[in-house]
């Protein structure tokens, strides 16, 4: 589920109202029913010492503190009992207003800022002594979900939604094969998920890159897949299982820079076998097995010269009909 699609899952839990029953509400008794949405920055509003009007320009709610840019060029700071915020119309511009249909939701408009929040995020907030809250959006001709809804649900803390896995480009060596590179995710179940297991990160080679493969690979049994080799060229390890070799940013794994992964697939091109000679530890480099389709053209051209022989391409048969 996308973030959008949560957010419309959500909001089409809401209570939907038609704003002229809240009118009729408030009219029925004005006195159960108030405003109380907050300042925001963009807010026009009148200030009463100074007696000129101005715009919001900075707020700092821990401290009940704003600035406002006044019509004359000047900048002041004030409190909310300095103000008053010119509305347009005592109820929103947008036909339809909404309750939460969740007692969380309520809460955390009640009791965890929710009201600052909304305030913020371009809606305005009634308090009816009967029938709770409701609200409402000032605005029309544009894309609520972008500027409203989806912006509040994410300041909501609400996470229905598929979280975007952060890809990285990374090379996989495989016992027996040639090395590939490929693209996957940085998070832990993504690399658990390539190498089959629980992971283990090395760091063999000077450059800014790990080495990651199964943290149980050997008592496990898994093929041994290369080794790996100190400054005078001896062994001092053998991976054992799949392993990725990945790059490294300030605090987590990254994509191999493109010389790094040039560099690397040559080092791990060709698979290697082990034998025990003399109570020591020797690989032997192997040619990695074609690709299927590869060997099977090469079967084909090595057939054909053997029945035909050597035959020209067609570009050389187009330049001996030039000649």
């Amino acid at each position: 589920m996308t973030t959008r699609e949560a957010t419309e899952k959500w909001v089409g839990e809401f209570n939907a109202i038609p704003q002229g029953m809240i009118a009729k509400i408030w009219q029925a008794d004005m006195d159960d029913m108030h405003e109380v949405t907050k300042p925001r920055v963009g807010d026009h509003v009148f200030h009463y010492p100074r007696q000129e009007s101005g715009e919001i320009a900075e707020v700092f709610h821990d401290e009940d503190h704003y600035v406002i840019h006044l019509t004359g060029g000047n900048f002041i700071a004030a409190k909310s009992d300095n103000f008053t915020v010119e509305r347009d119309d005592g109820l929103p511009m947008w036909g339809t207003m909404w309750s939460f249909g969740d007692r969380c939701d309520e809460y955390w408009l009640e009791e965890q800022d929710g009201i600052q929040v909304m305030s913020d995020h371009g809606f305005r907030i009634y308090e009816h002594d009967e029938f709770g809250y409701f609200f409402g959006i000032d605005g029309v001709g544009y894309n609520f979900y972008e500027h409203h809804w989806m912006p509040l649900y994410e300041a909501r803390g609400l996470q229905w939604h598929e979280k975007e896995v952060e890809k990285m480009t990374v090379l996989i060596v495989e016992p027996g094969k040639a090395p590939r590179e490929a693209e996957i995710g940085s998070g832990l179940e993504s690399l658990q998920k390539t190498v089959g297991g629980d992971i283990q990160a090395v760091y063999p080679f000077a450059e800014q890159t790990a080495l990651i493969c199964h943290e149980e690979g050997k008592i496990l049994g898994l093929p041994l897949n290369r080794a790996l080799y100190d400054a005078e060229g001896q062994i001092y390890d053998i991976v054992a299982g799949t392993f990725i070799i990945c790059g490294l940013s300030e605090d987590n794994f990254a994509s191999l820079s493109p010389e790094d992964m040039a560099r690397l697939k040559e080092q791990f091109h060709h698979p290697e076998t082990f034998a025990k000679i003399n109570g020591q530890i020797v690989a032997t480099k192997v040619e990695p097995p074609k690709p299927p389709l590869r060997e099977t053209l090469d079967k084909n051209e090595a057939r054909s010269k053997a029945e035909f022989g050597s035959q020209p391409s067609n570009s050389e048969r187009a330049r001996d009909a030039d000649r």
